[in-house]
């Protein structure tokens, strides 16, 4: 990542009195220069920091502190410095009060920016932008001001849950007065995965999900970017957090129990590490959801743990050869279109002779292959049709990861199961999925 010739380390965090105390302290230490942004203000992200830069570079500075507003998601900023060639990114840090990160990841509170061109506003949860320091940053520092702690999670419950989110973090304790540690460099700012997509990554060993995809987008990121060899090591175990001895690692549970299962092992829901209430959970299943019911389910709660981050890929029966990503912060959740599959495109589709997305869906006629002719949908994409895309690694049915401090993973993973097509809602095909009532975003 490295590039350019001035360094730039943001500081981010929802609580502006203590973020502001931590960039002025790693400024003092660094020899460098605290300039404070704040972003969403009506004009692009892109712009604003790259006139903070070309600011720093003409009064000689060779390192900078940017103390970020709390409306700032952290993948915002390194999506700017991707594109900003006279600057790099040495470290990210988030300043987290564990009594407020409690408040913002369960509550509903939301910030308003407004849009680039200055035309309107929109909301953020803050439970989002907190999210994304916590999945990001490579030094989280935990505040304490000797407040009075709440009583429902302990600091060691909250720096569990926050190492399960952001596995590559360095966690320092600070009373706002001591010395720092030197925060963590960033040595691949796109392998800073979160703990999420680290499971999900590292989590399959049949093919199915995103393992050896080559390269997952950073969601949310304005620039784009997408990292690099994000692979499993299918090897049977899943690496979800560093603990005080090290890398920790999940074992694989047994073999599935459902036809609904991808077959193959999953892996248990496990503590992080001895003595932890942070779990992870790893839901996979080959056929899709029923619009009607995943938002019921959604509507009446989804709290399947009282600190939780659900996130991963999801396949809706109503809108085939769409993939749609699930994020999930406590009560603020969203499910919303992230990759139309290649023979969804309509450009690529025509490359192939197939006039749209359904057809192929249904096993309609290919390149003049009519062997295929009656396939449903899942079996369509396994049989051998000529020289197409590599297909194999498309997420066909859910593929989704759940953290949280006591989760119950029973309840998550029945109700969950309850969603996904019948039997015979899934022989009646695809042109019935398509009639069914949708209310996600298109």
């Amino acid at each position: 990542m490295k590039a350019g010739e001035l360094e730039i380390i943001p500081v981010l965090g929802m609580e502006p009195s203590s973020r502001k105390n931590a960039a002025r302290r790693i400024a003092a230490d660094h020899d460098a220069i605290v300039v404070s942004i704040h972003l969403g203000e009506g004009r692009p992200s892109d712009d604003v920091l790259r006139e903070a830069v070309d600011g720093l570079l003409e009064a000689g500075a060779h390192r900078a502190v940017l103390e970020m507003g709390e409306e700032v998601l952290t993948t915002e900023v390194i999506g700017a410095f991707t594109q900003l060639p006279q600057a790099y990114i040495a470290a990210v840090v988030a300043v987290v009060d564990p009594d407020d990160a409690v408040r913002d990841l369960t509550g509903e509170d939301y910030l308003v920016r407004l849009h680039d061109d200055g035309v309107g506003s929109f909301q953020v949860p803050r439970a989002v932008l907190l999210t994304s320091q916590l999945e990001y940053a490579t030094t989280l520092i935990l505040s304490d001001d000797g407040r009075a702690r709440c009583v429902r999670f302990s600091r060691t419950d909250v720096a569990s849950f926050a190492m399960a989110l952001g596995p590559s973090a360095q966690i320092v304790e600070w009373n706002g007065r001591d010395a720092l540690p030197a925060p963590r460099p960033v040595q691949d700012l796109f392998r800073t995965t979160p703990g999420w997509l680290r499971v999900l990554n590292h989590g399959s060993s049949d093919g199915v999900g995103y393992r050896k995809r080559g390269g997952v987008r950073v969601p949310g990121s304005p620039g784009g970017g997408r990292s690099a060899g994000l692979t499993g090591s299918g090897q049977g175990e899943v690496t979800v957090a560093k603990g005080p001895s090290g890398s920790i690692r999940s074992p694989r549970a047994g073999q599935a129990r459902s036809a609904n299962r991808v077959g193959g092992v999953l892996p248990a829901c496990a503590p992080m590490w001895a003595g932890s209430r942070t779990r992870a959970f790893h839901y996979r299943r080959e056929r899709p959801f029923h619009p009607g019911r995943l938002l019921q389910c959604l509507e009446e709660g989804a709290d399947w743990a009282p600190l939780l981050r659900v996130a991963g890929f999801t396949r809706i029966a109503s809108r085939p050869g769409i993939l749609s990503l699930w994020e999930q912060t406590g009560v603020t959740i969203s499910v919303d279109p992230y990759e139309v599959d290649w023979w969804a495109d309509r450009q690529t589709a025509a490359e192939y002779g197939i006039a749209n997305a359904y057809e192929f869906a249904i096993g309609a006629q290919v390149g003049g292959d009519t062997d295929s002719l009656g396939y449903g949908p899942v079996e369509r994409w396994r049989v051998d049709i000529g020289p197409l895309p590599d297909i194999g690694e498309a997420v066909l049915g859910q593929d989704i990861v759940a953290i949280g401090v006591d989760l119950d993973a029973v309840r998550l993973e029945r109700e969950l199961d309850a969603c996904l097509l019948t039997n015979e809602e899934f022989l009646d095909g695809v042109w019935a999925w398509m009639t069914y009532e949708d209310a996600f975003p298109e």
